[in-house]
């Protein structure tokens, strides 16, 4: 969800109660590895990597640091909504989305009236104690939460006040990201007719290819910046359907591995690769690559990219590494052993 820009909103809203929501929560990751583990804390607005595992089994929390702040909010949305003519703030909600950005599904983790922020004592887990959230099971590729104010109910128009169903009046986001996967790209969909249009072959699993508008990695910042990334269309839908299954994950690291691959062979391609430096790179496409194996460095840096220029096939094994393939392929083969 993009954030809008508050001077060209056509209406007033909570942005005070925006502004001390920002100051004060937060969405936290306590690692389930060790019960002396310090939480993974994102403040708003902010991105925060988490190694893949860590994500997938870690207590979620929101976060306030007291019940002292509560009230004050409950204030700002009195006063609010007295101004929309209103008698109380039941017009008001309060919900909480988590969005899986690589395979677009998003669950509501929390959907609540006003007043019962009275009842959230510091804060509330966003993992309970049933089923997982699918967009908390991905191992791979991180998660993007949005917390929002919104009206529950359309109003009556008045000039310079909201009163759609669903308009948010404040909105703060969290994002969870995997370190390894700072290359942005999103999978589109490989159908049929996407297949003949390319002239592949229909059998294809994957596809990747050079955006027409954008032949150039060296201007791009992200992988779909340069190219684009096509899936089988089946096989996204699947992952979507059962994210949480082991060959799910495998089927996802797959995805993540050939879509780098496919930077390592264009790389190969130009013929400025052994001129062009470090500087020149850093902030854009290729340094991302280089950042799934490499520290931040300038030496390590260099290293890695020697090795891109002159050893591709050892950078994709060091790719495969980074991605924790080997383990991710034995957890599934022997989910399929079980299952046999």
């Amino acid at each position: 969800m993009p954030r809008e820009n508050r001077d060209v909103r056509p209406f007033v809203d909570l942005a005070e109660l925006e502004s001390m929501w920002a100051e004060c929560v937060t969405i936290r990751a306590l690692p389930k590895t060790s019960s002396a583990s310090e939480p993974i804390i994102c403040p708003a607005w902010s991105t925060k990597r988490v190694e893949p595992q860590t994500l997938a089994t870690a207590d979620v929390h929101l976060h306030m640091p007291s019940d002292q702040v509560v009230m004050p909010m409950l204030k700002i949305a009195e006063t609010f909504a007295k101004n929309l003519g209103l008698k109380d703030v039941s017009a008001f909600s309060v919900v909480l989305h988590a969005t899986s950005p690589f395979l677009r599904f998003t669950d509501v983790l929390l959907r609540c009236n006003m007043h019962e922020l009275e009842h959230w004592r510091g804060g509330l887990s966003l993992v309970g104690s049933g089923k997982r959230p699918r967009s908390l099971q991905l191992p791979h590729h991180g998660t993007r939460f949005d917390l929002m104010v919104v009206l529950n109910r359309t109003l009556k128009k008045s000039p310079g006040m909201p009163w759609r169903l669903g308009t948010w009046l404040a909105h703060l986001q969290f994002t969870f990201a995997n370190p390894s996967e700072g290359i942005g790209f999103t999978p589109k969909p490989l159908t049929d007719e996407l297949r003949e249009e390319f002239g592949v072959s229909k059998g294809s699993l994957f596809y990747p290819r050079v955006r027409p508008s954008q032949p150039d990695w060296q201007r791009a910042n992200y992988f779909d910046d340069f190219g684009e990334f096509y899936v089988d269309s089946d096989v996204l839908d699947h992952l979507a359907a059962s994210p949480r299954e082991h060959q799910s994950a495998v089927v996802q690291t797959q995805i993540f591995l050939h879509a780098l691959n496919f930077l390592v062979m264009e790389f190969q391609r130009d013929e400025r690769r052994d001129t062009i430096s470090i500087a020149e790179i850093n902030d854009g496409l290729m340094g991302r690559l280089l950042r799934v194996v490499s520290g931040e460095s300038q030496d390590e840096l260099e290293a890695w990219l020697d090795v891109l220029r002159r050893e591709p096939t050892k950078f994709m094994a060091a790719l495969e590494s980074a991605s924790d393939i080997k383990n991710v392929m034995r957890r599934g083969l022997g989910a399929m052993r079980a299952g046999a």
